[in-house]
């Protein structure tokens, strides 16, 4: 289980600060899929990033009771000093999942030949997202998180990001979020909108897509204050 207890974020920046996410609660089990439709800068990625623990609330609690994924194509965790047979070693270890079937499961779905094991450093951006799906599918988990990206590179490995996560879907819940209604629909997902840093239950991802647009048009005013 995934728990958002009445979560707040507040983003500063000197003496300014911009209230991201505002009094956010949501559960999300391991069979439960919901997407989260928003605009560019509304708090999409801070949500993800909560989620991950990659970031902790301002107020509000997030608790992760059950094993949470990297977000899909993720690659901030990597040191780009070793090389990718190494990193996915040792964040197995770290995660205390056996290394082995980590390593070499990520070595066959990254497709990354000779370089996953040169440093990280050489890679493209392309070749670390690669590594970074692959070693969200290898690692145990009961629920995924994606940050807009549910696949990347040629068609042919784009297909297989797709059979990869419809079958991780079998057993396995989704927290998406997406500027993509499309998306919202294609995993069957139970909808929200993001508006204003407010996170609102939809009937369908057309009612999340009209109020992410009405909010466009609407004028506001955005909490920002000198701290």
């Amino acid at each position: 289980m995934l728990c958002f207890d009445a979560v707040s974020y507040i983003e500063r920046k000197g003496r300014r600060c911009r209230g991201i996410l505002k009094d956010v609660s949501l559960r999300l089990g391991p069979h439960d899929r919901v997407a989260v439709l928003g605009d560019g800068r509304s708090g999409k990625s801070t949500l993800i990033r909560l989620a991950s623990g990659a970031l902790a609330p301002t107020s509000g609690c997030v608790r992760r009771l059950c094993p949470i994924s990297p977000p899909l194509g993720a690659s901030g965790q990597f040191h780009t000093s070793l090389s990718g047979a190494a990193n996915v070693t040792l964040l197995a270890r770290l995660a205390d999942v056996p290394a082995g079937p980590v390593r070499a499961f990520c070595r066959e779905v990254a497709d990354l030949g000779a370089r996953f094991d040169a440093p990280m450093s050489g890679y493209t951006n392309g070749m670390r997202a690669r590594l970074g799906f692959a070693l969200s599918y290898a690692m145990p988990s009961q629920i995924l998180l994606a940050d807009e990206m549910v696949g990347t590179g040629d068609t042919a490995h784009r297909a297989l990001c797709d059979a990869l996560l419809d079958r991780a879907l079998e057993t396995s819940g989704l927290l998406l979020v997406t500027r993509n209604a499309r998306l919202v629909d294609r995993f069957g997902c139970r909808p929200f909108a993001l508006v204003r840093g407010h996170l609102l239950p939809c009937r369908s991802s057309a009612e999340a897509e009209r109020l992410v647009a009405a909010a466009r048009v609407e004028p506001h005013n955005q909490t920002e204050a000198a701290a």
